[in-house]
């Protein structure tokens, strides 16, 4: 067994404290651009070429001048030695826009290191006692959502926030900066030349899915097989409505569709849904579902 001298981890529990209480500038050191007329992610330039759809989804940051990192190919942005009072009012602005309905909370838990008083721009805010929503505050929260805008293209988001002085602020959470990253969930079909082609799909809520360009490479997309097996597109009932009656479950992915991508049923007696000009048919009492094979779900299947 190694054993780690006193003074090394002095060094290494000083390192953590600073990673920590300093994550605000985790990106302080990397480059970032500004972007005169706020910041749009688009669908990430890497896959484009590959693409079915030719009008394709996009999101736009109002808030002129700010400062971001652009990764995963122009799909996604954080947010980078900005004006945290700026940004801040600006993030909430942009959230305002999004009704209940659209926004699924994937992750929320308290950051206990703001306990009474939160780290905002070098300082500590006192916390009130409640949120404007009479809910009590003892520290910030750190959050991870899903959010779907009107076309059915859903959105990550992540930060920090709390109130103060009954102003609700935002800002970087400890372990990472502020971000927006377009969600891109694909299906892997055979084209006309017998290449590989690849199609945005729509999903519901917050829907998990297994292939993206943020997680396989391209060429295991285009010049593979692998990925035009119908198990990929396979959906297990997302978390905020497994445990409802399957009749339910059904009728809430029928309205999610409805509501954003033109869901209908066909004279066919199918129900159907559009997304960025590709159709879609789905089915239910699909029983093999999620990475294990096991979860009750939906399936997808592309009409062109």
């Amino acid at each position: 067994m190694i054993k780690i001298s006193k003074i090394r981890l002095s060094i290494l529990l000083l390192v953590v404290v600073l990673l920590v209480t300093s994550s605000s500038c985790t990106s302080c050191f990397n480059k970032y651009v500004e972007m005169p007329e706020g910041v749009t992610l688009n669908v990430s330039s890497e896959i484009k070429g590959y693409l079915v759809q030719k009008t394709l989804p996009s999101l736009h940051f109002d808030y002129n001048g700010v400062r971001v990192m652009m990764e995963a190919h122009g799909s996604a942005c954080f947010f980078v030695s900005n004006d945290q009072y700026v940004l801040s009012d600006k993030f909430g602005e942009h959230l305002s826009k999004y009704s209940k309905e659209q926004i699924y909370v994937v992750s929320v838990i308290d950051q206990e290191y703001d306990k009474e008083k939160a780290v905002f721009d070098g300082k500590k805010l006192t916390l009130d006692e409640k949120d404007e929503f009479g809910n009590e505050q003892k520290y910030s929260k750190e959050y991870q959502l899903v959010i779907t805008d009107k076309d059915g293209t859903r959105y990550s988001y992540q930060f920090r926030t709390f109130v103060s002085e009954s102003k609700r602020y935002y800002i970087y959470r400890y372990s990472s900066n502020m971000g927006i990253s377009m969600e891109q969930p694909l299906m892997v079909i055979k084209g006309e030349d017998n290449k590989n082609k690849l199609v945005l799909v729509a999903l519901p809520y917050e829907t998990k899915y297994e292939v993206g360009p943020n997680n396989i490479k391209l060429e295991a997309l285009t010049e593979k097989d692998t990925y035009l097996d119908e198990k990929y597109y396979k959906y297990a009932y997302p978390d905020s409505i497994k445990d409802l009656a399957d009749n339910e479950r059904r009728t809430k992915v029928m309205d999610w569709y409805k509501t954003y991508c033109n869901g209908r049923l066909n004279e066919n007696d199918e129900f159907v849904f559009e997304y960025y000009g590709a159709s879609f048919k789905v089915d239910f009492g699909i029983t093999d579902c999620g990475n294990e094979r096991n979860k009750d779900g939906f399936k997808l299947t592309y009409l062109g």
